[in-house]
């Protein structure tokens, strides 16, 4: 996704800020709706990137749903691309003290993670909106928020 200073000026790019990771098979709307809502709201340019496999070590067996402490950790040390850095999930996120989260990110921090799981709507555009709600609030504690 390239983001344009200028509508008339295609040449001049601006450098996404905020990676928007998917893992396992995403919701492609859904990311779509996600990062517009970032680049419209907050004024974060975002690159959506190619989806990853599931990240298995973070899979947490007896609870059937990932770790985001794990994921964040994984995310936070990649070097590469954006300052910033948003996983997005379609599995069950949790941490080891509660039984579910809905997204998770280092305050002031680097990165953050979402799961769209919990947020399914038999109205896609109502999952849409959830998600960049979710997203939206993730990204706002790696800005200090």
């Amino acid at each position: 996704m390239k983001i344009h200073t200028h509508p008339h000026s295609a040449d001049s790019e601006i450098k996404a800020l905020l990676d928007l990771i998917p893992f396992g098979r995403a919701d492609q709307l859904a990311l779509s709706v996600v990062a517009a809502n970032i680049q419209a709201v907050i004024g974060l340019p975002t690159h959506v990137r190619p989806d990853r496999p599931d990240p298995d070590d973070a899979y947490m067996a007896a609870r059937r749903q990932y770790d985001a402490i794990k994921i964040l950790n994984m995310l936070s040390e990649e070097k590469d691309g954006a300052l910033f850095k948003l996983g997005v999930l379609q599995n069950d996120l949790c941490i080891p003290i509660l039984t579910y989260v809905f997204g998770e990110s280092q305050l002031g921090g680097h990165a953050a993670v979402i799961s769209l799981s919990r947020l399914y709507h038999i109205d896609r555009r109502v999952t849409c909106e959830r998600g960049a709600k979710i997203g939206l609030h993730e990204v706002g504690h790696l800005l200090g928020l």
